[in-house]
């Protein structure tokens, strides 16, 4: 089975949506404060646990699982017209 960047490989129209796609993630991450974008770029970016992220934001795990969830719920909200990519 191939995968989505072999698919976006062999087809030019499906690797420009895939671009404009990542576009969109970057501006909607931009629009996030910045709490919320480290959160996220730590955890789903970078792979940190809670734990880890946690303690290099010196900020309690509960709220990173907070901040987390709010930023899942507005990328979903903010990218729902390319629900094929979504994994939400």
């Amino acid at each position: 089975m191939e995968t989505r960047e072999d698919e976006s490989a062999l087809d030019p129209r499906a690797a420009a949506d895939h671009a404009s796609f990542r576009k969109e993630i970057d501006v909607a991450l931009q629009g996030l404060s910045e709490n919320l974008r480290s959160v996220f770029i730590l955890h789903e970016i970078n792979g940190l646990r809670y734990r880890e992220v946690a303690e290099a934001l010196e900020m309690p795990i509960n709220s990173v699982k907070v901040y987390l969830s709010r930023v899942r719920a507005e990328l979903k909200q903010r990218l729902t017209h390319h629900e094929s990519w979504l994994k939400v």
